[in-house]
């Protein structure tokens, strides 16, 4: 697949860091068509950070190419719908 991906456990969180202008990949299996899915990213300084995500392992999302983002100021939270339109396609 991947080598600059990390693969996350379902229900295992992940700390880190990543400088600005640069990008962190992270892919995990939705298993649970029922299960609430939800991405955060939080800051702990004056950092503003953007969540990109792209369904599907064919491509990684960038900041012009992606199915949901999130681009407010500091922290970023996401929550998906396994059974949304946009998600099935």
């Amino acid at each position: 697949m991947y080598s600059d991906v990390t693969y996350i456990s379902n229900g295992a969180s992940v700390s880190g860091k990543v400088d600005e202008n640069e990008f962190q990949y992270y892919i995990f299996d939705a298993l649970c068509a029922d299960c609430p899915i939800v991405v955060s990213v939080s800051t702990f300084s004056t950092g503003d950070p953007d969540l990109y995500i792209k369904f599907g392992d064919t491509q990684l999302p960038t900041t012009t190419s992606f199915d949901v983002q999130s681009t407010t100021f500091m922290s970023e939270l996401i929550r998906l719908d396994l059974d949304d339109a946009q998600i099935k396609k």
